[in-house]
């Protein structure tokens, strides 16, 4: 009898053991809701340069309730996302949606590689070499979102916006970040040059020595995606970037967003795939984040038939824009039309230049 008890508690001490030593879930902490008004939080982040957390800057109007609207904005060169929010806080209150500006600081995502071109190769040109999937910077996109959706809890739609560096990042996540977006909207705005679905050049202007499937990419063409132009987008002012393969895409962004739109038009009707993205022109803007925002706000609130843009720019977006004049060298929209509608779609605009595109399987 004894022998029995022993072994049955010698059982029932192993069976603690192992329960103590498995694996424990991880437990998500109840999301803290936004505060009203300005606010800052630090979310762990495994992609990038160091270990160092993402800051991830809020602005919450105080008529904002959960039926309304979120705008998650990414910056542009600057890295500046503190003072992005400060700038976008009166468009924020005239809206009433709560602007979110994550923090791409270029400490932890340095130059070009790891920000614009989420570190899918080892350099930010043709001479580097693809980077395990595991490294790329994408994934803190889709963090950076559910961590946002999570706090907001809104039943209203959540719009993703990138300007300038933060529209190539969102591009190059559109093409290569997975299957699923979680958002309503995609706002592409202003980017300077772009990947390309094609297999005949390498990353980052092409696709050939990128590990991805055709069908993946193909899916991309499914996503909720408008590629937004500012009508006076056209300065090639440092530091647009000049190398001969951005100038075979266009000779000023505006040229390169239509070439790339047509390209990836061209190539999801070749393969009869769905293609949801739209092209949009905001008349009698630059190289302005913004106004590009208020823009982009305007075309999903169904404003763009009105032509209302009624936004007047804040001292801070000032301020941000005379910087950007000085170091993304945005010019001062001297091309503004004195007639004409406030956006333009330019879905069946032609494509200027020829362009190779994935040749078809064999």
């Amino acid at each position: 009898m004894s022998n029995k008890i022993a072994k049955t508690l010698a059982a029932v001490a192993l069976g603690a053991l192992a329960a103590y030593l498995a694996p424990k879930a991880v437990k998500r902490d109840k999301a803290v809701p936004i505060p009203v008004g300005k606010s800052l939080s630090f979310l762990p982040e495994r992609t990038g340069a160091n270990l160092n957390a993402l800051r991830v800057y809020y602005y919450r109007p105080a008529a904002w309730t959960e039926v309304n609207d979120v705008f998650i904005a990414f910056h542009g060169f600057n890295r500046n996302a503190e003072d992005f929010v400060d700038a976008l806080k009166t468009l924020a209150d005239d809206r009433n949606v709560i602007v979110v500006c994550p923090e791409f600081s270029k400490e932890k995502y340095p130059g070009a590689r790891w920000y614009q071109e989420g570190n899918m190769s080892d350099a930010d040109d043709v001479t580097g070499n693809p980077q395990p999937r595991r490294a790329w910077t994408f994934g803190a996109i889709d963090r950076i979102i559910e961590e946002v959706k999570d706090r907001a809890q809104t039943k209203g739609r959540v719009i993703v916006y990138g300007h300038s560096a933060g529209a190539q990042l969102l591009h190059r996540w559109v093409l290569f970040g997975g299957p699923e977006v979680k958002v309503d909207h995609i706002a592409i705005a202003n980017a300077g040059w772009w990947t390309f679905p094609n297999k005949n050049i390498r990353f980052p202007y092409g696709i050939a020595n990128v590990d991805i499937s055709e069908e993946e990419l193909l899916a991309a063409f499914d996503k909720p995606v408008t590629l937004f132009m500012g009508g006076a987008d056209t300065s090639r002012e440092k530091p647009f970037r000049d190398t001969p393969e951005a100038d075979d895409q266009g000779m000023n962004r505006m040229e390169r967003c239509t070439n790339f739109f047509h390209v990836c038009k061209k190539i999801a009707e070749g393969r009869e795939v769905p293609f949801a993205w739209n092209l949009i022109t905001v008349e009698g803007v630059a190289h302005q984040a913004v106004r590009m925002a208020d823009g982009v706000l305007s075309y999903y609130d169904g404003l763009a038939q009105e032509g209302d843009l009624s936004y007047e720019p804040s001292e801070i977006e000032e301020e941000i824009t005379e910087a950007s004049r000085e170091e993304e060298a945005a010019s001062d929209a001297k091309e503004v039309p004195e007639e004409g509608s406030t956006f333009r779609d330019d879905k069946e605009d032609v494509v200027p230049v020829e362009a190779e595109i994935i040749p078809p399987e064999k």
